[in-house]
């Protein structure tokens, strides 16, 4: 380390290793012949020492335990974060897949499907009215749960896009509404944690 000379004042690292006494010994000859020519210097050093004087006489404390119990509660709680588990949905019942009545061949009728994701069943039946209104009325049960679970959120989905949010009633029924889009989907959060995807066919294109 290069002595400090009289000639310029000591760097601020060597007034602080000098004040609080852990500079070595050839600094410390060389800190103390210029702090006897400079007077800015030695007032310097000075202060620190009496600084770190008060420091050394202070008592080192814990903080009171109900301080630091009002200091956590002011602080907020990050949110939980769970796993995601997409449930796969198994297609158990199509309508589109029974051959309709010679008497109603051509008709405008519901598609009805009934869908299963481990003990979940998901009931559809998904209306047209006119060009492109979509009406879906449906209930999600549990194998041990068969008359419905009750507050289940539902979203119908386009695409990656949200279009409209519902709840179950008690009885695990609920109701949507929405213009028709492409890549339609609905999508159940049973539990917490848990998803089933459901997606919508798509209407026929006419030629």
């Amino acid at each position: 380390m290069p002595k400090e000379t009289a000639s310029r004042h000591l760097s601020d690292r060597v007034v602080l290793d000098a004040s609080r006494g852990v500079i070595s010994p050839t600094d410390e000859k060389a800190a103390r012949t210029h702090t006897d020519a400079c007077p800015a210097c030695r007032e310097k050093v000075s202060s620190w020492k009496g600084f770190a004087a008060v420091l050394g006489r202070l008592p080192e404390v814990d903080p009171p335990e109900d301080v630091v119990e009002r200091v956590k509660a002011l602080v907020p709680k990050a949110a939980r974060v769970s796993v995601l588990t997409r449930l796969k949905a198994a297609l158990h019942y199509d309508s589109a897949l029974i051959p309709l009545p010679a008497g109603v061949r051509g008709a405008s009728t519901p598609d009805q499907v009934v869908y299963q994701a481990e003990e979940f069943a998901v009931e559809l039946r998904v209306a047209r009215e006119g060009s492109r209104q979509l009406v879906i009325v449906g209930q999600i049960s549990n194998a041990a749960q068969p008359e419905g679970i009750a507050d289940v959120p539902v979203t119908l989905r386009a695409g990656n896009r949200t279009a409209i949010r519902a709840r179950s009633n008690a009885r695990g029924e609920f109701h949507l509404e929405h213009d028709e889009r492409d890549r339609m989907s609905i999508e159940f959060a049973p539990e917490e944690g848990r998803m089933i995807r459901i997606p919508l066919r798509s209407k026929p294109k006419t030629s």
